[in-house]
């Protein structure tokens, strides 16, 4: 076991549940395991759980009724507008592609 992983578990032994730095008992065989996994940078990883960065995410400002049937008026009146919200190409403007299209806009 490296000296440094020796220490580090040593020194958090009271926080570590199920590991015992010696053994317990003459029936089982005192030695030890470990595997070691790195990232490499700009490596993709997934987390399951919670993981908190510090960072808090900005608050997303919610769209007043108004302010969309206003920007909703506009895209409907524009057909540069109306092309550019279609993101499925079917020449139809659904209530998803309308609400992005009026958040982009305001």
């Amino acid at each position: 076991m490296p000296p440094n992983l020796k220490t580090a578990l040593t020194l958090n032994k009271d926080k570590l549940k199920r590991f015992r730095l010696k053994g317990t008992s003459w029936l089982f065989y005192s030695a030890y395991r470990f595997q070691e996994w790195y990232f490499r940078g700009g490596e993709e990883i997934y987390i399951l759980g919670f993981a908190e960065s510090g960072i808090k995410a900005p608050k997303k400002n919610k769209l007043k009724f108004k302010t969309f049937l206003k920007a909703k008026k506009m895209i409907q009146a524009d057909a540069k507008l109306q092309k550019q919200f279609d993101t499925d190409h079917d020449g139809f403007l659904n209530p998803d592609e309308l609400e992005r299209g009026a958040k982009k806009i305001c």
